[in-house]
């Protein structure tokens, strides 16, 4: 049997076949037991998506012939010299054997799209942008001596840096450039997950959540999403309580968990149990720390919700007893709001007509501003919000199934849950909406206006923070007309700082 059919550490002490089931298999669940010490488990959950890739980029030079020639020539000077470039791939280059001095040049410490990347999404703390960062270790990371398990972190920051930049000149080259590199990327990273030394370093998290971004920004594939997050989950399994007062250690755990809970409110997942388990020893009376276990508390309401829902649709309950339920789910959604009574939760709202501002950015402002600490936090307030609407939504198609059940002695209590539901959501979609300006980097934090001629920082990441919320609301067919337009005009906003404008369409996965 080959290394990657061997299963969890459990099923091969006791000689049995392992299933190998996302999240642990069967076998360990029903035991009680931790499902661990998969010999290559992130060979397993990544192995397809490089084949995917080369697949893709393989058809498209058929199509569209070899890559030009300087295309080809810049290629090599990343990797080592691997024949005529007219008749090769960009994935039957070996990887390097050099020097780390050597690695440094050909893996682009010094590429200037590189740090462009970084001014436009790393976000450091203590200035106006974020008082806790945004993968603020990346850089540090990614200039360490690299070696031969760091290679993926690379790549993945080599993928991202090129597909961002796609709006500028060369763009078609940049945006092959692009996926070549997250194809290594992807390689890279399968095989640092087969030592067990590496497969939950901090260099492996790191290089998950930037492929994560990658496929977020410039993918349509949901399973290409979905393997990372699952990848995620099992890395933080594998670190257990590593890093948790580290602050590396602690800004990884934080994005990879919040990654992981945004990934079951938008596919509407289950929250995993363990997946929260490193959260139970930490001090609540820390303000992150409380944020990530709100986060998780406001992912088990939407479950309930969806539960609900569940019930209604397999005739699971009558109508009073759904009244009842929904009822509950309202007492909940309060509950909900009350958590943001403590004092890291706090943020200002003022009118558009207190900004002193062009015409033109005028123009862009809602009728209102929410102004944040920093622009994590709106997204952490965005991430309750779009929670909620989503909640909402299950509670209005529970309504709606009333209705087909004709039963007229709750008709009443049921226009008036409705009616609670829908302008909830809509004012949730303001709210949501009256973050825009400071995420994307129109005003500051105090309000001020922001100069056009100013570098754009912080207006990537804060399209990024936007990006999922701004999905949610525009595809809801219950908001106003005017909020449909205003979401509409931030999606494009946010594709247009985020180099989503100039999309990978032509190499994306079908």
């Amino acid at each position: 049997m080959s290394r990657l059919l061997k299963g969890c550490q459990q099923c091969r002490n006791r000689k049995v076949k392992c299933d190998r089931r996302t999240g642990g298999c069967r076998r360990c669940e029903t035991r009680g037991e931790p499902c661990s010490g998969y010999s290559v488990e992130g060979a397993f959950i990544f192995k397809s998506e490089t084949q995917k890739v080369e697949q893709k980029l393989q058809s498209q030079s058929k199509v569209n012939g070899p890559l030009p020639k300087a295309t080809c020539s810049r290629m090599l000077t990343w990797r080592t010299p691997a024949g005529p470039c007219s008749n090769t791939t960009p994935f039957e280059f070996s990887i390097s054997s050099n020097t780390p001095e050597s690695l440094r040049k050909e893996l682009g410490t010094d590429n200037p799209e590189v740090w462009r990347f970084f001014d436009r999404f790393v976000m450091y703390p203590c200035n106006s942008g974020s008082s806790r960062g945004f993968l603020e270790h990346l850089p540090s990371l990614f200039m360490e001596p690299n070696i031969t398990h760091r290679y993926a972190l690379r790549y993945a920051v080599l993928a991202v840096a090129y597909a961002s930049a796609t709006d500028g000149t060369n763009g078609k080259e940049r945006k092959q450039m692009a996926f070549h590199f997250y194809g290594l990327g992807l390689s890279a990273l399968s095989k640092s997950l087969e030592d067990d030394i590496t497969e939950s370093s901090d260099y492996v998290l790191m290089t998950v959540v930037v492929l994560d971004i990658f496929e977020s920004l410039y993918c349509d594939n949901p399973s290409t999403i979905d393997s990372h997050v699952q990848g995620m989950r099992n890395i933080l399994r594998l670190r257990g309580s590593h890093g948790e007062y580290d602050p590396k250690g602690w800004s990884l755990l934080r994005l990879s968990h919040h990654r992981m809970k945004r990934h079951e409110l938008a596919r509407g997942l289950p929250p995993m149990p363990d997946s929260t388990q490193w959260l139970d020893n930490l001090d609540e009376g820390d303000p992150f720390v409380d944020i990530e276990k709100r986060n998780s508390k406001i992912n088990e309401v939407c479950e309930k919700a969806r539960q609900c829902l569940r019930n209604v649709n397999n005739d699971g309950l009558d109508a009073l007893t759904i009244v009842s339920v929904i009822r509950e789910m309202h007492t909940l959604d309060q509950l909900a709001v009350n958590w943001h009574e403590k004092p890291h939760w706090k943020f200002t709202t003022i009118s558009r007509e207190d900004v002193e501002c062009t015409p033109e950015l005028f123009a862009l402002l809602p009728e209102t501003l929410q102004l944040h600490s920093d622009a994590w936090m709106a997204y952490e307030w965005n991430y309750h919000r779009t929670a909620r609407i989503l909640m909402h939504c299950q509670l209005l198609k529970c309504l709606d199934r009333l209705d087909r059940l004709k039963n007229h002695t709750v008709n009443c209590e049921v226009n008036e849950l409705r009616a609670y539901s829908l302008s909830t959501v809509r004012h949730l979609t303001d709210e949501i909406l009256s973050t825009v300006p400071q995420s994307l980097g129109d005003i500051t934090n105090k309000g001020k206006p922001i100069k056009s001629t100013t570098s754009p920082k912080g207006k990537a990441v804060g399209g990024y923070f936007l990006l999922w919320p701004t999905k949610v609301i525009k595809n809801l067919d219950i908001i106003t007309p005017h909020q449909a337009m205003y979401a509409e005009l931030t999606f494009e906003r946010i594709r247009e700082h985020t180099g989503m404008k100039s999309a990978l369409t032509d190499l994306r996965q079908d």
